[in-house]
């Protein structure tokens, strides 16, 4: 939910959904993400408030999550920074 804290990292394994902002009380949706898209990435790493409200588009939406600390960890192996760099 936008404004929370971004403690996870979701990646969307199946289905869809939307991301919504509210500004000046009124909401947006902003974009719509699918199968295969993450979703806090930037907030997580930098420990931000989560920017946007997903909302499920889909009955069959499933997320795989990793906690900040796990995205840390994974970033600590070069390898693996070095595939998520390019």
């Amino acid at each position: 939910k936008q404004g929370e804290p971004a403690g996870k990292l979701y990646i969307l394994a199946e289905g869809s959904i939307a991301r919504t902002r509210e500004v000046d009380l009124q909401v947006h949706q902003i974009d719509t993400k699918a199968c295969g898209n993450s979703i806090n990435s930037l907030h997580v790493l930098g420990n931000d408030p989560t920017y946007a409200t997903a909302i499920c588009e889909t009955n069959d939406v499933r997320l795989y999550t990793l906690s900040d600390k796990d995205v840390e960890e994974l970033l600590a192996d070069p390898i693996v920074a070095r595939q998520v760099v390019h």
